[in-house]
């Protein structure tokens, strides 16, 4: 003798959405401490390289070159913008003045000082 269990069907449209919802209010992750790391560093390398001879401060500008103040603000300005820039100024600007830093900046400099230029907005 069998015994048959009655079926029953289950609506898994309430728990998609739940999990849905969860998944949406899930705080992302703080980066402000990382960011503020590798300003410290993108500052410092401003400095040391002496890219405010040109450019002036980075608070308000006021050298021969663009202000850098709110260089971050144009969102073309992407950090791999910023970088190649750096590297090579006349690929993105043919008639630029701006010195090719090409190889004379370490790859973690031109890391710090691209990610902290992109965040001057």
């Amino acid at each position: 003798m069998s015994v048959s269990m009655p079926k029953r069907s289950f609506d898994w449209l309430p728990v998609a959405a739940a999990a849905l919802l969860l998944v949406g209010c899930a705080k992302a992750p703080d980066t402000s401490a990382v960011d503020a790391k590798k300003d410290a560093a993108g500052r410092e390398a401003y400095e040391r390289i002496g890219c405010g001879r040109c450019h002036g401060s980075l608070s308000g500008g006021g050298g021969q070159a663009p202000n850098l103040s709110k260089v971050g603000a144009d969102p073309q300005h992407t950090v791999t913008w910023l970088a190649d820039h750096i590297r090579t100024p006349q690929t993105h600007t043919p008639n630029s003045a701006m010195t090719a830093y090409g190889d004379q900046i370490s790859d973690a400099d031109l890391d710090a000082l691209s990610a902290m230029l992109s965040r001057m907005k």
